[in-house]
């Protein structure tokens, strides 16, 4: 069994982020920028869902993070990462958000399994591709982005690492959402310059 591999339903980025903006919507986040994420998922999104939220000890996760199952209708948080999410790490609060999106995109009919694939799974059908882009959108979304902004901005404003915060201002950078600043060296994050495209 250990090459049986798991595929989603082909999702784009694009289509993750109409589902993350339709989110934000719904539960009034759509013009705020940072917020408490543990909060958000026990008291906005969960309301929505069948789902629960539990915090489980080390003993529990090891080295899990989070985990999420549909099987039992629950999205599961290391003790540890839920403190840290609540404290405003940028890190944790990616996860509990990355197992949200789990909830969201990947109901059992979304579910494919492998036996074999010729080559890397496409990112567009791997779960945790998915998720991962499904955290990024929810907190980061281009719309909520200031003309003028660096990386440094961006992590602080929306309360994400220095890394998430560059990886996701070249994804929309590559999508044409946004643009650099003319003469700045896209590859060096104190310098980014962000303003809008439209």
């Amino acid at each position: 069994m250990s090459n049986l591999i798991t595929l989603v339903r082909p999702l784009r980025r694009e289509q993750i982020r109409r589902v993350t903006k339709n989110l934000r919507y719904i539960t009034g986040i759509q013009n705020v920028p940072n917020y408490c994420v543990a909060h958000w998922t026990e008291c906005k999104f969960l309301p929505l869902s069948d789902f629960e939220f539990l915090v489980e000890d080390m003993r529990f996760m090891g080295e899990n993070h989070g985990l999420t199952s549909h099987k039992d209708r629950a999205i599961i948080i290391r003790e540890d990462v839920y403190e840290r999410a609540c404290e405003g790490c940028g890190r944790d609060r990616m996860t509990i958000i990355h197992e949200v999106g789990h909830t969201c995109l990947h109901a059992p009919e979304n579910v494919e399994f492998a036996r074999s694939f010729d080559g890397p799974i496409p990112a567009f059908r791997s779960a945790e591709w998915q998720a991962k882009a499904f955290a990024a959108e929810l907190i980061v979304p281009h719309d909520l982005l200031e003309s003028g902004m660096r990386v440094s901005d961006v992590a602080e404003t929306f309360g994400v690492s220095s890394e998430a915060a560059s990886y996701q201002l070249k994804v929309y950078q590559r999508e044409g959402l946004i643009k650099l600043d003319g003469s700045f060296d896209e590859n060096d994050p104190s310098i980014v310059w962000v303003k809008s495209s439209v």
